[in-house]
């Protein structure tokens, strides 16, 4: 019971963990493509955020160079003469972009255009200390930190006619960019979370879906059983478990005809053991009651019990030479050369015994007909299927009714063959099913033995008359 139960818990679990399985792997492949996504577009923003503060301070510091260059005094209506004036008047001109701070500096006077967060710029124009070692500094431009975090910038020089020099310095604090950059980040992080979700959401849907047919297979494989082999997983389709499907499919009928082989060898066997046991049985229950009339009958009811018991070894010890060769197919059998009046008549006289021992009345012509002639044949094999002829007879033929037996040769054919018949007529009870070629186990078996040698089995039944003709082909013996 607890075993039982283990398989059905396994087949619950096993499609659920390959579920999980599917769908983990997706997530992780998903979430290893969001990120590498993340940190690309990271990258990509805040290297575009310093290309683009640089390129703003490059365009202000040339557009600053071609205004004072070329810039006219609408009162004088000539060239500015004040440094500070020029400077007031560009500044009026300029609306800085967000975290952009312009500052002017003239020998008089510090002027500024701040559009930067937290007041940076105005911050940067009100110390002194850092303006100057910005406006004294050798380059044209560069990065340097403050309090309010990375700032780039440029710087241009303008002189007057009369000797004045003045700085305009371009500030683009980039941080709150930067920052706001990081906000953008987590905004799209945000939205890609959701969408691993609504991913692993579909590969769990997708998965469940793609497995079904695998927990169709697990219910359906534990419908069968040892005594319930028709069931069969569904083909419908052209996909990898369709061809799984039908391998198993093609798998469970070769298990099937297996097994149906098994079966049909172990109730040949057994029927091939009833045979000689009921004669033995017989014979000794004749013995064992005092009936025979002489001594002579006596012995041969003795030898035929000896020889009835040595059947049934024999049957015993190839039921297990077969199973252990896990063959149960008579054709790998080997034939040899038997001499056709030791192989057959002995069979026959042992089948006309037992008849005659149950009262009925046996009729044999025509054995001389088998001397000087051999045929291939498994002796064991043969002594089988006369045990089943006779044995039919004997469990469907008419009580002291009249068996006759005739043997006859055709004429001589070409390359020493001889074509060879036994006939064997007896009247069946009635009620009895009828008899057609190949009917009923024993004579199946019979007819499988006799092909396998090349012997034709013919039977036939009409008017309660049973007849059966055994057609085989014999060379003359050297």
């Amino acid at each position: 019971m607890n075993a039982i139960r283990d398989t059905h818990d396994l087949t619950l679990i096993m499609p659920t963990t390959l579920r999980w399985r599917i769908v983990g792997w997706i997530m992780l492949t998903t979430a290893l493509i969001v990120l590498s996504i993340i940190l690309t577009a990271h990258s990509i923003f805040q290297r575009q955020v310093l290309v683009e503060a640089n390129r703003a301070i490059e365009q202000e510091i040339s557009e600053f160079r071609t205004f004072a260059s070329v810039a006219i005094d609408h009162r004088t209506r000539h060239h500015f003469n004040s440094l500070t004036r020029l400077m007031e008047r560009y500044m009026e001109r300029q609306t800085p972009d967000w975290g952009e701070a312009f500052i002017a500096v003239t020998p008089t006077d510090v002027m500024f255009i701040d559009n930067a967060p937290h007041d940076a710029g105005e911050r940067l124009a009100g110390d002194r200390a850092r303006l100057n070692k910005l406006i004294t500094d050798p380059a044209s431009a560069g990065v340097t930190q403050t309090p309010q975090g990375e700032l780039r910038w440029g710087k241009t020089a303008v002189v007057n006619h009369r000797g004045e020099e003045g700085v305009l310095l371009v500030a683009e604090f980039v941080q709150g960019k930067i920052q706001a950059e990081h906000r953008d980040m987590m905004v799209l992080l945000g939205i890609m979370i959701g969408g691993v979700l609504l991913t692993a959401m579909i590969a769990w849907v997708a998965a469940g879906r793609i497995l079904a047919p695998i927990r169709r297979f697990s219910v359906i494989s534990h419908r069968i059983g040892p005594f319930d082999l028709n069931s069969r997983l569904p083909e419908s389709g052209s996909d990898e478990l369709s061809y799984l499907a039908r391998a198993i499919n093609h798998m469970l009928d070769r298990i099937e005809t297996l097994i149906t082989s098994q079966r049909q060898v172990t109730n040949n066997i057994a029927h091939d053991l009833r045979s000689p046991l009921t004669s033995l049985i017989g014979y000794l229950d004749i013995l064992a009651m005092g009936r025979c009339t002489s001594e002579q009958d006596e012995k041969r009811y003795l030898e035929s019990s000896r020889q009835k018991a040595y059947r049934v070894k024999e049957i015993s010890d190839e039921l297990f030479e077969r199973f252990l060769s896990h063959d149960a197919d008579s054709s790998t059998r080997s034939l040899t050369e038997c001499d056709c009046r030791s192989l057959i008549g002995a069979r026959i006289e042992e089948g006309v015994f037992e008849l005659r021992s149950i009262g009925m009345e046996v009729q044999v012509n025509g054995m001389e007909c088998l001397e000087g002639l051999s045929v291939q044949a498994d002796p064991r094999a043969i002594a089988r299927a006369f045990d089943n002829l006779f044995g039919n007879i004997r469990n469907h033929g008419v009580a002291r009714g009249t068996v006759r037996i005739v043997c006859s040769r055709a004429e001589d054919g070409a390359c020493g063959m001889r074509a060879a018949t036994i006939t064997l007529v007896n009247s069946v009870r009635g009620g009895e099913s009828s008899t057609h070629e190949g009917a009923g186990l024993g004579l199946r078996v019979a007819t499988r033995i006799f092909a396998h040698a090349g012997w034709r089995l013919s039977v036939s039944q009409a008017d309660r008359t049973f007849e059966a003709h055994i057609d085989f082909d014999a060379r003359e013996r050297v």
